[in-house]
């Protein structure tokens, strides 16, 4: 990507570019796939459509980069995180684009208003949230899922693949947990660990019996999640955790 720009116009530009403070308030409130959709505006603006393709680009891999760091970073490097992007975001826009700004400036050409980026950032993020609640609910609410039988599912969120998923569902078969009786089973893997969660009648999370047996069946699932330590959730009727078993 070019560092700086043929400044080669005399007369005062008819296109509104966006500067720096514009791009730091969409990685702020947006992350940095708006902050480089403002500087892919720029590139456009003056004519650099590989370099506008390039901006986007970048901002699609950070975010997808920290979708995969995510699950294993701690909670508490969040903030930081999202700080340090943004003042990424504000150094990579002055670094690449300052110098046509200002001569952008200087001949009497337009900002972009704060507003603007405003608006450009809270339409993606609306964009962004239509499509995540698409998926999530095209998959039923607990995320994708497969089938084992013709009744029985297990659902998979998080880093959890499709094939533990089906290996899951087929360990439960086999333990005789899936008889096709329209059972619901839910694995995630996150930053915190592997979970399996069952849907249990309300009341079954007080029974020792019950939780005994849960666990038993968590040391025979393990192997098709990937091993120990993983936890075994109770749910009610409601969805809501009664109880959480630590299998180690």
């Amino acid at each position: 990507m070019q560092n700086s720009v043929a400044l080669s116009q005399t007369a005062s530009p008819t296109y509104t570019l966006y500067d720096s403070g514009a791009v730091t308030l969409a990685a702020v409130l947006g992350g940095p796939i708006p902050a480089s959709m403002l500087i892919a505006h720029n590139y456009r603006r003056l004519g650099q459509r590989d370099d506008a393709v390039a901006a986007l680009v970048i901002g699609v891999v950070v975010v997808a980069a920290l979708v995969m760091l995510g699950y294993a970073l701690p909670n508490n490097l969040v903030a930081p995180i999202g700080i340090g992007l943004a003042m990424g975001a504000r150094r990579m826009a002055i670094s690449l684009q300052g110098p046509v700004i200002e001569r952008h400036i200087s001949l009497g050409g337009k900002i972009g208003s704060k507003w603007a980026a405003f608006g450009l950032t809270m339409a993606f993020l609306a964009i962004f949230c239509a499509i995540a609640f698409y998926h999530i609910f095209s998959g039923g609410l607990h995320g994708p899922k497969v089938v084992i039988g013709s009744k029985d599912t297990t659902y998979y969120n998080g880093s959890a693949s499709r094939e533990e998923a089906l290996a899951l569902g087929e360990a439960l078969r086999t333990d005789g947990f899936f008889a096709d009786r329209g059972v619901d089973v839910v694995l995630a893997k996150d930053r915190n660990g592997t979970s399996v969660s069952f849907v249990v009648k309300d009341g079954s999370w007080e029974r020792p019996e019950i939780v005994s047996g849960f666990e038993k069946i968590g040391r025979e699932i393990a192997p098709s999640v990937g091993g120990l330590p993983l936890k075994i959730r109770l749910e009610s009727t409601g969805l809501k955790i009664e109880k959480e078993i630590p299998v180690a």
